[in-house]
Formats: structure tokens, sequence, C-alpha cells
């Protein structure tokens, strides 16, 4: 007995390309903050570079597959990341810091928007949701 197939909507289909695009963005800029971590001899956070991207590619397969929960996990890391810029910025006042801050809140309002306010990505998290 073959499965009931649908074929994606061009909305949904465009939500897919956009998570897509969110996700390989966010895993690129990842991996060359850790790659400048350890150029810059923070050879003591290596545990940590090594545990983050398992655990980001498993909270964005959750994401991709519709689960409700991860996205929202997502969006507080990411609020929890952020004020952690912040917190860094205010402490240091550094030109240095408050780029990375101002970066850090573009690259945040991105991924909130794509993954909360997207109807795109929603009509696609929905029809995820609807394979299971």
């Amino acid at each position: 007995m073959e499965p009931n197939v649908v074929a994606l909507t061009s909305e949904q289909k465009r939500g897919r390309a956009v998570l897509a695009a969110a996700f390989g963005i966010w895993l690129f800029m990842a991996v060359c903050i850790d790659v400048l971590f350890l150029a810059l001899g923070h050879v003591s956070a290596l545990p940590i570079i090594c545990v983050r991207p398992v655990f980001t590619v498993a909270l964005f397969y959750a994401v991709w597959i519709g689960r409700n929960w991860a996205r929202w996990l997502t969006v507080i890391f990411f609020a929890i990341a952020f004020l952690s810029a912040v917190r860094h910025f205010v402490l240091g006042h550094s030109l240095f810091l408050l780029v990375h801050t101002l970066l850090f809140l573009a690259v945040f309002s991105m991924f909130v928007f794509t993954l909360v306010l997207s109807r795109h990505v929603a009509a696609f998290l929905s029809y995820q949701r609807s394979r299971r």
C-alpha cells in the first residue's frame, strides 16, 4: 500500500526554502564563530565547540519535522544568546562588542520573524506535522 503523498503548495515550498536557508545561514555562522574562537586560542572552549553543532542540528531537525516545542525552544535560546551579547557589551563597552551585539540583533530578529511570523514557514511546518 502506497502512503498518501500530497504535493507541496507553492507557499509550502517557499516556506521550506526560507527555513532551509535560515538553517544553512545559522550553521555557517556558527562554524565561522567556532573557527574564529579556535584561531584566537580559546582551546578551553573546544568541548562546547564540539557539542554545540550537534545540539544545533538536532534542534533544527526537530523544527524541520514540525515540532512546535522545538520552534519555541529555538526562539528562547536565541533570546538568551542575544541577552548574553547585550550583557557582554554593557560590561565591556568596546566598539567590537557593539558591532557584535547589533549584528546579533539583526540575525536574532531575522530568525525570530522567520520561525514565528512567516506564514510560508508556518504552512510548511503544518505540512510536516500532517505527515506524521
